[in-house]
């Protein structure tokens, strides 16, 4: 069973810890440490009609900012950005995520 977002699925990509903690509630996960690597992974699954969220590690998603910006763009999927289990946690104003995912 996959954590369900209006009927699609929710994948994340990440770090071994990351992907394995949200596993474990039902989403799908890949484990990757590569920006490079990342980009192509999210292009391709966000061509995918059954994943609705990608959620990417923040330390790497940062690093393929523009990338994934365009794959948002293109694709109209929601991605969003998650800290590492060891990262400081700091405020996200999910407004604004939920608005600029949406082309706002």
């Amino acid at each position: 069973m996959s954590a369900q977002i209006n009927n699609g699925k929710v994948l994340v990509i990440g770090g071994k810890n990351l992907v394995l903690m949200y596993k474990m509630i039902g989403c799908e996960g890949i484990e990757e440490r590569n920006p490079d690597n990342i980009a192509q992974i999210i292009e391709t699954y966000a061509k995918r009609q059954d994943i609705s969220v990608i959620l990417v590690e923040k330390e790497l998603g940062e690093l393929i900012s523009s990338d994934i910006e365009n794959i948002r763009k293109k694709t109209g999927k929601i991605i969003f950005y998650l800290p590492s289990p060891s990262s400081a946690m700091e405020p996200m104003d999910i407004r604004k995520m939920v608005m600029r995912a949406l082309g706002l």
